[in-house]
């Protein structure tokens, strides 16, 4: 492309705040009646004081308001061909022609042609070689080919606010009609209501195969045609327009290129949209309740799909939310939302490999609720089901994310329609649609600091794209106290480009006693989320004496100085099965020969506190845990922040006995604990296994 989208928009809005401004709307009670009826009826005779066959307008011009019928058949009605900026008032005057011909043929420039109210014409209303034409507030009923005609060697044209209805569509010039037919570049056709026509607009190709049109059409409603907008040209913007009750809801023919297509609805139709073409961006639409597919591609190259809502299609005929076939290649879907449609999605199997769909690529895609199957894909695996950090959700997905990352820890196998090649697999299947793991920003370290350690600050890693030119991020500090939810924001932190950023929350560390969990959202321009794991504060009372602990959380630094920080202590003890030769391992405060000590989830510790007070720790809490216990006696950690009986948490894993901290228990402080006994956070155990076995929790 010679520009960029962003100075192409600029201009074009620009172009449009200009022209539409320059119009005004006449909304007085001038519309006739009479000319309400014809529309519906048949030609009347000509009243007197009207345009005849080829009248020019050289001069500024209001008409009187009459209904009148202009036998066009030596040539057209009302010509506007040398004398440039004037304006035809039509003053809600009727021209009713006999089916063929021009009613109003411009070639010049500058002029405005407002409130004619036109039928029974070849074509309406025709821009032949012009440029900066207004045409406005015009109402077009039952042309035999087009309502509205803007030719490719026109440019900077202004279609708006207009009422086109009953267009037949019949070939003029080579091309098919519809409501409004634009080629050329640079013109806008925007706010008008088009009804029961052949074609709703059409965009149509410009002089050279590669030009840049930049044509913009939004905010038009269209309904009950056979095709609502059909684009053949390059480097357009069609946005927020509405396409229902028609056959067909949006067309994107083949070889168009680059072309913008955002924030439309299409719904209520036959058939959704259908897509050919290269490198065409499709982004937040809605394509909802259409009878047929929602979204098709054939001989598509290249096509970004993002942010789009394909909701409740295909329910009358069997069809698919989204359809590839024949010849469909290296196009990205992202970002979308495909939900109740009779099948999710379908990629076929055509005339061989050569013409299968194939290096497309699926990620961050949710499906949902689709009643029959999510997605078959019968191109022998040749399509990409996630990105390097992120696949798709999948609502039917049984797996399990055991680390918190937010991606299912075993893949996600996609129907290959009954095929017996290769499947197609999403290694990375999302367990959740709302979160994006390629933003997560990873939490580097969190500390309790400040006075008496009552403060907690925390640091994390930025995420991807921040710092990135054209790229913004901002990081929210969430927080909820007892996993009472929903999630409370009590900080922001915007993205500079830093590689790092940390926020301190004070007054939550040691001497509060709830439990505090922390979340950071990252949020991109385009308001994606992408959180990070669960940060945990969490706190313990410990008695004088000889106590059985354990770290529910991964510390960041687990070294038994810094884990023991708040309490008053004076001996740790571990013992390690795996260490025949030497078993026990202890650290002293006082004796500089100490073993090193370690935290570790799963590790029960003996510690020989001096004075009663409280143990807070913060860290990452995994959502799973594994520990391995060797056969004999095993000294581990309750690795959980939720009590549960004996029996709950060892179901499935088998023990011979287990003891925990007995106080006044002599002479080892221990007793044995019956299968309804409670394991408590933060407490270690003794346990007893016959062989060696994983104990999962």
């Amino acid at each position: 492309m010679s520009k960029t989208w962003g100075s192409i928009l600029v201009v074009l809005v620009v172009l449009v705040s200009v022209m539409v401004t320059g119009l005004r709307v006449n909304d007085e009670a001038g519309s006739q009646e009479e000319s309400r009826d014809l529309a519906e009826g048949n030609p009347q005779p000509m009243s007197p004081g009207c345009p005849t066959d080829d009248t020019y307008i050289t001069d500024n011009t209001t008409l009187d308001g009459e209904t009148c019928y202009v036998n066009d058949t030596a040539g057209d009605g009302i010509l506007i061909l040398e004398t440039p900026n004037i304006v035809l008032d039509c003053n809600y005057t009727t021209l009713i022609g006999d089916a063929t011909g021009v009613a109003i043929m411009i070639r010049t420039s500058g002029v405005v042609v407002k409130n004619c109210q036109i039928g029974w014409y070849g074509v309406g209303i025709m821009a032949n070689s012009s440029h900066y034409i207004g045409i406005t507030h015009n109402k077009i009923f039952h042309s035999s080919s087009t309502g509205i005609y803007v030719d490719r060697d026109s440019f900077s044209n202004t279609v708006n606010d207009n009422v086109v209805n009953d267009t037949q569509g019949l070939f003029y010039l080579g091309f098919p009609g519809a409501a409004v037919h634009v080629a050329g570049i640079d013109n806008v056709v925007a706010r008008n209501e088009l009804v029961s026509n052949e074609w709703g607009i059409s965009i149509m190709p410009p002089n050279f195969p590669d030009q840049e049109q930049n044509n913009i059409v939004q905010w038009n409603n269209i309904t009950f045609s056979r095709l609502g907008i059909h684009v053949h040209g390059n480097v357009n913007l069609i946005a927020n327009n509405t396409v229902d009750s028609s056959f067909a809801g949006m067309s994107v023919f083949m070889d168009s290129r680059e072309n913008l297509i955002v924030f439309n609805h299409i719904e209520g139709n036959d058939r959704g949209v259908h897509i050919e073409g290269h490198r065409n961006y499709f982004g937040n639409n809605t394509v909802l309740a259409n009878d047929g597919y929602g979204i098709s591609l054939e001989v598509a190259f290249y096509n970004t799909f993002m942010n789009n809502t394909v909701d409740s299609n295909g329910l009358g005929s069997g069809n698919f939310g989204l359809s590839l076939s024949f010849w469909t290649r290296g196009n990205t879907f992202a970002w979308n939302v495909f939900h109740a449609n009779y099948k999710g999605g379908s990629i076929s199997e055509d005339s061989g490999p050569s013409l299968d769909p194939q290096y497309n690529s699926f990620h961050h895609n949710s499906f949902i609720g689709n009643t029959h199957g999510q997605v078959t894909d019968m191109s022998a695996g040749h399509n990409d089901w996630n990105s390097t950090c992120a696949g798709n959700y999948w609502a039917d997905y049984a797996g399990v994310d055991a680390d918190g990352d937010g991606i299912g820890d075993t893949p996600y196998v996609i129907d290959s329609g009954g095929l017996n090649d290769a499947p197609s697999v999403d290694f990375l299947p999302l367990m959740s649609p709302g979160n994006d793991p390629c933003l997560a920003p990873g939490i580097l370290n969190a500390a309790l600091t400040g006075p008496a350690f009552g403060d907690i600050e925390i640091t994390w890693k930025s995420s991807p794209g921040d710092g990135q030119p054209g790229q913004s991020m901002f990081y929210r500090v969430m927080r909820s106290v007892d996993f009472v939810f929903p999630l409370i924001e009590i900080g922001i932190v915007m993205g500079t480009g830093s590689t790092e950023y940390s926020f301190t929350d004070p007054g939550m560390g040691h001497g509060q006693p709830d439990t505090v969990q922390y979340f950071i959202w990252a949020t991109d321009q385009h308001g994606r989320v992408g959180s990070s794991k669960s940060l945990t504060k969490c706190s313990n009372d410990l008695q004088s004496g000889m106590q059985l602990v354990s770290t529910p959380l991964s510390l960041f630094d687990n070294r038994a100085e810094n884990v023991l920080q708040t309490v008053s202590y004076d001996d740790v003890w571990i013992f390690d099965v795996g260490d025949p030769i030497d078993y026990w391992k202890s650290y002293s405060k006082s004796k500089p020969y100490s073993d090193a000590i370690a935290f570790e989830i799963g590790t029960g510790v003996w510690v020989n506190v001096e004075q009663a007070g409280t143990w807070t720790i913060v860290g990452m809490y995994p959502l799973s845990r594994s520990i391995p216990l060797k056969s004999g006696w095993n000294l581990v950690g309750y690795p959980s922040l939720f009590a549960k009986t004996v029996n709950e948490a060892f179901a499935g894993t088998p023990y011979v006995a287990i003891e925990a901290y007995d106080p006044i228990g002599e002479p080892f402080h221990l007793f044995k604990l019956s299968g309804s006994d409670y394991l408590e956070p933060g407490r270690g155990y003794w346990i007893e296994v016959s062989q060696d076995v994983v104990w999962n929790i």
